[in-house]
């Protein structure tokens, strides 16, 4: 009975790797496609390991083998997604590590001729092989290092899921075909994760997006206020110091805003245009941090970086400029629907412009 168990969860663990699969191919992930393959073979020879004549000591040590070898080689290469030339090499390479690991499972002596001590020293521990070790190490530390070069969350998680396909590595005990597909999963979550910032999070302020936003007011409670908040005179920041320069200055303004007090979120509405809401609050009560706001980036301006995509501007790097920024806000007794309380919002926020920019236009909650 407990061996009928351990089976059908062995069974259950390609589930994880299945489901990355199928994640991947969606979004054209070679690297998490390619790895999920290897972790479903190397899941098949565990399982399968009598109806495809394998010796089934071998089979943990091709694993201790080919498991960094598979993470350290595909993980490194650049995502170049699933069709191109550049991807036969990932296909090719794929293919080999497949092969080699499936003729290894065939070697009856593997384990004994990979007993090699290469440590000085005795570990604390019973590896499955010293080698095994090595590569396991010396990939996680690669992969961790490439890691912090990385914004995707799915490049992120490949330390991760090594670490975890791994540790029967250094503990034999340990179930292979758990361990591969807890790294399935990693990657599933990292998968889910970048999904999510696609869809909610503005790429180039890294703040949530109008979609954010649109799902954020379905979930709010009276009393609410909506502040729209925009650069004054973004045009002529793209037009003087160019567009590169302007994307800098959505980024600075959007990190600020970001940082609002009193419960405030920030979205990005679209173009040089922010939302700012605050729960549980009425407008008056949300003035003293919108000025805080205004006065922060009007205070801080903005230092021009060096263009390189326009060299002929690059005469303005280190120009410190004025920035500042208009915003008008009203709360949820000025409408029975959100858009209508938008509208108010940008209505006062032209007025705000219209009075000189960089100050705030704050209606008077209506009395009921």
């Amino acid at each position: 009975m407990g061996q009928s168990l351990q089976e059908q969860l062995n069974l259950f663990s390609i589930v994880p790797p299945i489901i990355s699969l199928l994640i991947g191919i969606h979004f054209r992930r070679a690297k998490i496609v390619l790895l999920s393959l290897l972790l479903l073979l190397f899941q098949a020879l565990i399982l399968l390991s009598s109806s495809l004549s394998l010796v089934a000591q071998s089979i943990p040590y091709a694993l201790s083998l080919f498991i960094p070898i598979s993470f350290l080689l595909l993980g490194l290469m650049n995502e170049k997604g699933l069709i191109g030339k550049a991807s036969i090499i990932r296909y090719v390479l794929s293919l080999v590590i497949a092969g080699v690991a499936f003729w290894l499972c065939t070697v009856p002596d593997l384990g004994p001729s990979l007993q090699i001590e290469l440590f000085a020293l005795p570990l604390p521990f019973s590896p499955l092989t010293q080698i095994g070790v090595i590569l396991y190490i010396v990939s996680l530390i690669f992969l961790i290092f490439a890691s912090f070069l990385e914004s995707k969350q799915v490049e992120k998680s490949l330390p991760w899921a090594l670490l975890i396909a791994g540790i029967p590595i250094l503990i034999p005990e340990a179930n292979f075909s758990w361990h591969l597909g807890g790294a399935g999963l990693v990657f599933s979550f990292a998968l889910t994760q970048d999904a999510y910032k696609m869809a909610y999070i503005d790429t180039l302020t890294n703040i949530p997006s109008r979609r954010a936003m649109e799902e954020h007011f379905e979930r709010l409670s009276t009393p609410f206020t909506i502040a729209m908040s925009d650069i004054d005179h973004f045009k002529s920041f793209n037009d003087t110091y160019g567009h590169d320069v302007g994307d800098e200055v959505l980024r600075k303004v959007a990190h600020t805003l970001s940082c609002v007090k009193g419960g405030g979120k920030a979205f990005r509405y679209g173009g040089e245009e922010f939302a700012i809401i605050f729960a549980g609050k009425e407008a008056k009560d949300c003035k003293v941090y919108l000025e805080d706001l205004r006065q922060s980036i009007a205070t801080q301006g903005f230092t021009v970086r060096s263009n390189e995509r326009a060299p002929k501007k690059a005469k303005n790097a280190g120009k410190k400029v004025n920035l500042t920024i208009s915003i008008g806000a009203c709360d949820n007794s000025w409408g029975s629907s959100i858009l209508a309380i938008v509208k108010k919002a940008d209505t006062l926020l032209y007025s705000a412009k219209k009075a000189g920019r960089n100050c705030v236009k704050i209606a008077p909650s209506k009395k009921s």
